[in-house]
């Protein structure tokens, strides 16, 4: 399939070609529920606790090139299938991952796996974690961030000039309660990956109707930069508003105003109006209540 500038011209040149490289993409793990790509490999999550890992690179074209890795954070494949067969039809006791985010280099992935609440992160019933696997080591099972337990996160930014194959540095996590936090990556440690995980910044939301105060703002997209020179420069996407932030040493820093503060660069009435449409995620999950949008 193809696609060119203009489609009533059939002589016309095509600007892009499309190939179909995997036609069972959950692999048999059960059905694809988020997904993710970079650098040349697709992570597909699944409502079986499971993400299958693709790769589509020129060199790897073979069978092997997709593999599976259990993201149950809390029971061995054999509890895990056991507790998904009582599971009812609300879906009470489900293991799914709800989202999946991939490093620039490929080298991480970060996936959000939800137990209970009708296998949906958004539900306050829900237990969640976050899991953390390499796609490129080809492993069989992610291991749990502890110290993300319970965190909802919706939106992830990578550093990278700050990410190798063993660690992955600034990176800033965003969450359903508007909270940001940095974390650092050193997938060497067996103990225990997640070597530093803190919460930096709270982003509010102000509700522009009259007499209204601020609320504490889901992120729906996140994105981050560091110069030659050090200084980082953050974009924050909620539902209402886009936010820059530039100029500090560190994340923190920049966050907080070491670098100017948080310019509003849009924003939204809750009738609709305002300098700005709605911001809308482009991370592909249909968990995200702002709705889907695949970018």
């Amino acid at each position: 399939m193809a696609g060119s500038l203009d489609d009533d011209d059939d002589d016309a040149t095509p600007i892009f070609a499309l190939e179909t490289r995997v036609r069972d993409a959950a692999k048999g793990a059960g059905r694809v529920t988020c997904a993710d790509a970079s650098d040349g490999v697709v992570v597909v999550g699944t409502d079986a606790g499971a993400c299958v890992v693709h790769d589509l690179t020129k060199n790897a074209k073979s069978a092997s090139s997709s593999w599976t890795v259990d993201c149950d954070p809390s029971s061995s494949e054999l509890r895990r299938a056991a507790a998904n067969a009582e599971t009812s039809s609300s879906g009470r006791g489900r293991v799914v991952v709800t989202r999946v985010f991939v490093s620039p280099n490929a080298a991480h992935a970060l996936a959000c796996v939800a137990r209970g609440g009708g296998g949906d992160d958004d539900d306050d019933d829900a237990d969640v974690e976050i899991v953390h696997f390499q796609p490129s080591r080809k492993p069989t099972r992610g291991a749990p961030l502890a110290s993300l337990r319970g965190k909802r996160v919706t939106a992830v930014a990578w550093s990278a000039s700050r990410c190798d194959d063993v660690f992955a540095r600034d990176v800033l996590l965003g969450t359903r309660d508007g909270s940001l936090f940095e974390l650092t990556v050193d997938a060497a440690d067996a103990s225990r990956r997640d070597r530093s995980a803190r919460r930096i910044f709270a982003v509010e939301d102000e509700d522009e109707d009259e007499g209204s105060g601020s609320t504490r703002a889901s992120i729906v997209g996140l994105h981050a930069t560091r110069d030659a020179s050090g200084a980082h420069a953050v974009l924050v996407a909620t539902r209402n508003a886009l936010r820059r932030f530039a100029g500090g040493a560190t994340l923190e820093a920049t966050l907080n105003g070491g670098g100017g503060g948080g310019a509003r660069l849009a924003s939204r009435r809750r009738d609709g109006s305002g300098s700005g449409a709605e911001v809308r995620s482009i991370h592909w999950s249909p968990y995200d209540r702002v709705g889907v949008v695949n970018a």
